[in-house]
């Protein structure tokens, strides 16, 4: 279901000779892929990434606005309602707030026939080599990009870390939220252990920032 989305870009990408990416991944609109080593999202591998909701609906969005599928499990609270504000369609989402005890068994099971899954921890979790094994091979098995946000294992193929560093509408006493600026910070276990640190702008449009700027601010 929805496993060769983005196939003919990433092909597009590689004959205006991009840079070298993954040989497989979900691939995302150029202003998600700038913030990825590799220009998208590792199929059949883990990647992970930090608690910040709004990178992942970002990324939600624009995978299930390009016809991908994704599956939430263990996120209960987090907003759909911001895929459709940036474009998405939540139609293309499965979504299991309380999977049971163990949410990666039920990931697992979403590896095989989705876009992307992302997979997220009540409270943070390190897996052993031993413990990881099972899951990581079912990973390997399936078709889609695995997100684990909260949840540690051996190795991962992306790490990424973002924050919210600016808030664009609010003024004291008052406004509504116009837009955010996130800081990402990713980096891959290839090769050349690519690093690449951007800014991202969600919302409605703002002047883009030269550079992350130190700490969380409000811009009126």
């Amino acid at each position: 279901m929805g496993a060769a989305v983005g196939a003919d870009m990433a092909a597009a990408r590689l004959d205006r000779g991009a840079p070298e990416r993954f040989f497989d991944v979900v691939q995302l609109p150029e202003r998600l892929a700038r913030c990825f080593p590799g220009g998208g999202l590792p199929r059949k591998a883990v990647s992970q990434v930090s608690d910040c909701a709004t990178l992942v609906i970002e990324i939600i969005s624009a995978v299930t606005e390009q016809g991908g599928y994704v599956a939430v499990v263990g996120w209960a609270d987090l907003l759909f309602a911001g895929v459709v504000d940036s474009g998405g369609d939540v139609s293309k989402i499965v979504s299991v707030p309380d999977p049971g005890i163990d949410a990666l068994p039920v990931a697992a099971v979403f590896a095989e026939g989705m876009d992307m899954v992302v997979c997220r921890s009540a409270a943070p979790r390190r897996l052993t080599p031993t413990n990881a094994r099972p899951f990581l091979a079912k990973v390997r098995q399936g078709s889609a990009a695995m997100l684990l946000v909260e949840i540690s294992v051996p190795s991962p193929a992306l790490t990424v870390s973002a924050q919210v560093t600016k808030i664009y509408g609010l003024h004291r006493g008052g406004g509504r939220i116009r837009g955010l600026d996130v800081e990402v910070e990713a980096a891959s276990k290839s090769a050349d252990h690519q690093r690449i640190r951007t800014l991202l702008r969600c919302g409605e449009a703002a002047p883009m920032e030269p550079s992350p700027g130190p700490g969380l601010q409000a811009v009126s």
